[in-house]
């Protein structure tokens, strides 16, 4: 994962709209305060915020899709680490802010989840 694109929306104060792209996906998060610059490896996962609509996906398929809410994505890929909620697709890490992942859904499984934003901290 690394910085592809900053849009600042308030550069004094160190926020701003990031694109970040593995080579296969990109994905827009928000930043703030965003400490990075173009062309930097994100060395942590990026965290998904009200996370809902968590599932078993039988397609084992990985996949991001972007969604009508302007930082909301339909994100498909491995359930890594249950304990830490991480969820690998591609390149990305992903961390999932929630509590609700059911205990039939268990590590190396494929998910689907939806989130109304992704954030880089």
């Amino acid at each position: 994962m690394r910085i592809d694109k900053i849009m600042w929306i308030n550069e004094a104060i160190k926020e701003a709209e990031v694109e970040v792209t593995d080579d296969r996906f990109k994905i827009l998060c928000f930043s703030q305060p965003l400490d990075l610059s173009v062309g930097d490896e994100l060395k942590e996962p990026v965290y998904c915020l009200d996370v809902t609509n968590i599932m078993v996906n039988k397609e084992f398929k990985e996949e991001i899709t972007k969604l009508t809410g302007y930082f909301s994505y339909l994100i498909s890929g491995k359930l890594i680490d249950v304990k830490e909620k991480i969820v690998k697709v591609g390149g990305f890490l992903f961390e999932l802010d929630t509590d609700k992942i059911d205990g039939d859904i268990i590590e190396d499984s494929y998910i689907s989840f939806e989130c109304t934003r992704v954030d880089i901290f």
